[in-house]
C-alpha cells in the first residue's frame, strides 16, 4: 500500500515572527523511493477528521501524509486566516519525560531561526485528545526528490547550473543556522523544498525539519523500544553519525554534498539496502568520480566527503562556490576548466563574455562556438566559411554574428536565427549599450544600424587607407573610431556623434 505523504512541521507559541518548516515524503509500507522500508506508527486513526477544530482555532481540512513519526494534515487556521499544517507526533512520546522535554528543547533551538530559506514553525501544542503537534506553514511545491522525478525523470542528472540554483539558498540557510548553533542532521532530498509558481518553475528554497524529526526519533529509540527505519536518512549520514561522535557545521556539509552528488549522477555516492554494508561504503569504499562533468565539481565534492570533518570545507557556501566556478592556478593564472577544442580550425578570432558571464563565445575561422562559462559545455556551434565577428546584446538574450556578407541575429534561449541582413560585409559588429545599434567596421566605412530593423542610420568614412574600430561612449550617444594609416603616420583617433 502507497500514501503519499506531504509533511509539514511547526513549533512552540505565537510570536510575531515566526519559523516554519515543511516536509514531503513519498512513504509505502514496503519500500520508499530509494528502496528503504519506512515504518508505521501505531496510533489510532481515530477522531481525527476534517472539520475537527483543533485549540479552537485550526480546522482539519485532509490528511495529506502518515509515517513512522505520526500524521500530517492540512489545516485552516480560523484565527489568523491562513492554511497551515499539523504535523502530529507519535503519542508514544507522552509516556516518557525526557522525550518530552527533547522534544520542546528541539522547537526552542530553532524557534529563532528567521532566515528566508529556513521554513518557519509557527507553535508547538499540545490536544489532550491527540497529543503534540506542530503547527507549520503551508509551501506550494514538492520536495527535491518529487520535483527531480518530475522534470528529468528518476536515477537522472540535473545540469549544473540548476544544481547550483538549487543548493546556494540551502547553503546559506544552514551557514546561518551553524551561527546559531544549529545543526539540521537530516539534510536529504526530502527536507528540501521547492516552492513552485503555477508554471510549475522554481520560486523558492526551503530547508525544512531543522533536526526535529531526528532529534524525537533518537530521543524515543534511547527511551522506550520504538524502531524507526532510518535507512533512508542514513544514506546521507556523515562518518561521524555512524560512529555516534561529536557533530559540526561540516556534518551537514557533508550531507549536503551527497545530495549534490546525487543530483549531479543521478545516484548515491554510497548506497546499500543493508545497513551493515552501508556503513562499511561510507568508512571505507573510494568514491567514484560522477561523468560529464567539470574536474573541478568532482574535486570539490571529493573535498567534502572527506571522512575526516576538519579536511572539509570551512563552510557549506564555501563548498557551493567552490562547485560554481573553476579554480584559478595562483602561480600561473591558468584556468583549470579547459573547453572543448574543435578540430581543423586554422585560426581563433576573439573570445568574449555574456553580459552575465554564465557564456563565452569563440570565434574562429569557419566557426563560432558557445560555451557555458561554468561547466564548459558546448551550447551552440554555427558553421561559417569565413571569420566570423560576434557580440552579444547588453541584456545577453541575443547575439549578433557577422558572417561572409550577412548579419544574423539569434536568440540565446533557443538559437535560432532571429534576423538575417545580406550585403553589409564587415570584420567586426559591436552592440550599443542600450543594445538599440549595431556597429559593424568595414575598410574606410563605419555603419551603423538599427538592431530590430537592420536599417543603416549613420555611416562613417574617411580617405585614408586602413581599417576603423568603433567603441560606443557608455551612454551610446558617441563612438570612438581608430584609423591606421600606412607610411608609418601611426594612428588617427576620431569622435562621431550620434545626435
Amino acid at each position: 500500500m502507497r500514501v503519499s505523504k506531504r509533511l509539514i512541521k511547526h513549533y512552540g507559541t505565537e510570536h510575531k515572527h515566526k519559523i516554519v518548516i515543511i516536509t514531503n515524503y513519498q512513504m509505502t509500507n514496503e519500500k520508499n523511493n530509494r528502496g528503504a522500508t519506512i515504518g508505521t506508527s501505531d496510533e489510532p486513526e481515530n477522531a481525527l477528521e476534517p472539520g475537527v477544530t483543533l485549540a479552537g482555532r485550526y480546522e482539519l481540512i485532509k490528511q495529506i501524509g502518515r509515517g513512522g513519526m505520526g500524521v500530517v494534515w492540512s489545516a485552516e487556521d480560523k484565527t489568523a486566516e491562513r492554511k497551515v499544517v499539523l504535523k502530529f507526533v507519535p503519542r508514544e512520546i507522552e509516556k516518557f519525560e525526557e522525550a518530552v522535554a527533547q522534544l520542546k528543547s528541539s522547537f526552542n533551538k530553532i524557534h529563532d531561526l528567521h532566515h528566508p530559506h529556513v521554513c518557519p514553525v509557527y507553535t508547538l501544542e499540545n490536544d489532550w485528545e491527540h497529543g503534540y503537534y506542530h503547527v507549520m506553514k503551508w509551501l506550494d511545491g514538492e520536495t527535491l526528490d518529487q520535483y527531480v522525478v518530475r522534470t528529468v525523470g528518476r536515477q537522472q542528472p540535473l545540469p549544473l547550473d540548476e544544481v547550483l540554483r538549487i543548493l546556494q539558498p540551502v547553503a546559506e540557510a544552514l551557514d546561518y543556522a551553524h551561527s546559531k548553533r544549529i545543526i539540521h542532521r537530516d539534510i536529504k532530498p526530502l527536507n528540501i523544498f521547492l516552492v513552485l509558481d503555477g508554471e510549475k518553475s522554481i520560486q523558492d528554497v526551503q530547508v525544512i525539519d531543522f533536526g526535529i524529526a531526528s532529534e524525537i526519533r533518537s530521543s524515543l529509540m534511547d527511551v522506550s523500544q520504538m524502531r524507526f527505519d532510518t535507512l533512508g536518512t542514513r544514506r546521507y549520514m556523515a562518518p561521524e553519525q555512524w560512529r555516534v561522535r561529536p557533530q559540526s557545521g561540516r556534518t551537514d556539509q557533508y550531507a549536503l554534498a551527497v545530495v549534490a552528488y546525487e543530483l549531479l549522477a543521478g545516484y548515491l555516492p554510497f548506497d546499500s539496502d543493508d545497513i551493515a554494508m552501508l556503513r562499511q561504503a561510507v568508512m571505507q569504499d573510494p568514491l567514484e568520480a560522477i561523468r560529464g562533468v567539470p574536474e573541478h565539481v568532482n574535486t570539490t565534492i571529493q573535498k567534502a566527503l572527506e571522512r575526516e570533518a576538519t579536511k572539509r570545507f570551512e563552510n557549506c557556501r564555501e563548498f557551493v562556490r567552490s562547485l560554481e566556478a573553476a579554480p584559478v592556478d595562483t602561480l600561473t593564472g591558468r584556468m583549470v576548466l579547459e573547453l572543448e577544442q574543435e578540430k581543423n580550425y586554422r585560426y581563433r578570432g576573439q573570445a568574449i563574455f555574456s553580459p552575465d558571464g554564465k557564456k563565452i563565445a569563440f570565434s574562429r575561422y569557419n566557426c563560432v562556438c558557445i560555451f557555458d562559462a561554468k561547466s564548459g559545455e558546448k551550447l551552440h556551434v554555427l558553421h561559417t566559411t569565413q571569420v566570423a565577428s560576434v557580440s552579444f546584446s547588453p541584456n545577453g538574450r541575443t547575439i549578433v554574428v557577422q558572417v561572409q556578407n550577412a548579419l544574423q541575429i539569434l536568440s540565446t534561449e533557443s538559437w535560432k536565427v532571429l534576423h538575417t541582413r545580406d550585403g553589409i560585409p564587415a570584420y567586426t559588429v559591436v552592440f550599443s549599450p542600450d543594445g538599440k545599434k549595431i556597429v559593424l567596421q568595414r575598410p574606410q566605412k563605419l555603419l551603423i544600424l538599427d538592431a530590430e530593423s537592420e536599417e543603416i542610420h549613420h555611416e562613417f568614412g574617411v580617405h585614408q587607407q586602413g581599417f576603423l574600430d568603433g567603441v560606443f561612449s557608455p551612454d551610446g550617444k558617441k563612438i570612438a573610431v581608430s584609423v591606421f594609416e600606412p607610411a608609418g603616420r601611426g594612428y588617427s583617433t576620431y569622435i562621431c556623434t550620434l545626435e
